[in-house]
């Protein structure tokens, strides 16, 4: 069983990351083009970061974004969600990427810190276009060592700043 220090140490790991998500939640919250977006759901939890072989962790949290109005046209929909980039990139959020990792994402930087969105306007000629997109903000990998197989529950992520549930290792 891990000691308490190391589940304190990955305690710790959950805040940066869900800061971030509550500043991209503003940010989503604060686009208004055809008639805005909103968020859907929040679960954090730790994950295996790829390439690593299992021997390192991420914390994050994925949520959807979608439109305020379920009517709303595919084209304004990617002009919404190219908003929120365009707005997360001037707010310090590094220039939004392909990630190498998964290459349906698009992904920024910030510290240490990364936002992933789903590449939605590659997705474009799908039928039906998509109606949300996929959003992920996660933490840097690290070694949980001992702890790692402890960490599977999920977290459901309040839309604002809010304690997060107590960490349950088991």
């Amino acid at each position: 069983m891990p000691a308490p220090a190391q589940v304190a140490a990955a305690e710790r790991m959950r805040y940066p990351v869900a800061r971030q998500y509550w500043a991209v939640l503003r940010a989503v919250g604060a686009v208004r083009l055809d008639g805005g977006l909103h968020v859907q759901g929040g679960q954090g939890r730790f994950a295996a970061c790829a390439g690593s072989a299992g021997s390192k962790e991420k914390y994050a949290i994925v949520a959807l974004v979608a439109a305020d109005d379920p009517r709303a046209q595919t084209a304004r929909f990617l002009a919404a969600v190219a908003a929120v980039e365009r707005d997360l990139t001037h707010a310090g959020w590094g220039a939004f990427s392909r990630d190498a990792a998964d290459r349906q994402y698009l992904t920024a930087t910030r510290g240490a810190i990364s936002l992933s969105l789903f590449d939605v306007a590659s997705a474009f000629d799908t039928v039906p276009p998509p109606t949300t997109v996929q959003l992920i903000v996660s933490g840097p990998c690290v070694n949980l060592g001992i702890l790692a197989p402890y960490l599977h529950e999920v977290d459901a992520v309040a839309p604002t700043p809010a304690p997060l549930p107590p960490l349950k290792v088991g």
